[in-house]
């Protein structure tokens, strides 16, 4: 059974110089009806996508300050605007001196 297996679902590629895949002597795969009813599919989705950003959903003039209208949500988003750029800040320069300090609590003098 094995050897039937074996013999019927191998698939033998040929000795070539280089790489399988690339190259003059390249392996090629058949294209499938499959194949091109999804590379359609991805066009046309690509089609729609490209007409749903050519037209925008508010004018230039709407767009223009409309979170300030929300009012507690504009306070918010300025919040957490702020806290991010604060966390974009960088630490206080310390030395190394500070950094080792906590060794130095059992040195004891003679």
């Amino acid at each position: 059974m094995r050897l039937t297996n074996f013999l019927l679902f191998y698939k033998h590629y040929k000795k070539v110089p280089g790489l399988l895949y690339e190259g003059k002597n390249r392996i090629v795969h058949k294209i499938t009806e499959k194949m091109k009813h999804r590379a359609v599919r991805d066009m046309l989705t690509q089609q729609r996508n490209i007409q749903l950003l050519s037209k925008p959903y508010l004018t230039e003039e709407q767009e223009f300050g409309h979170m300030r209208d929300s009012g507690k949500e504009w306070e918010q988003y300025q919040e957490r605007r702020r806290k991010r750029q604060e966390s974009r800040a960088l630490p206080p320069h310390t030395t190394t001196e500070q950094h080792l300090e906590h060794l130095n609590h059992t040195k004891a003098w003679e």
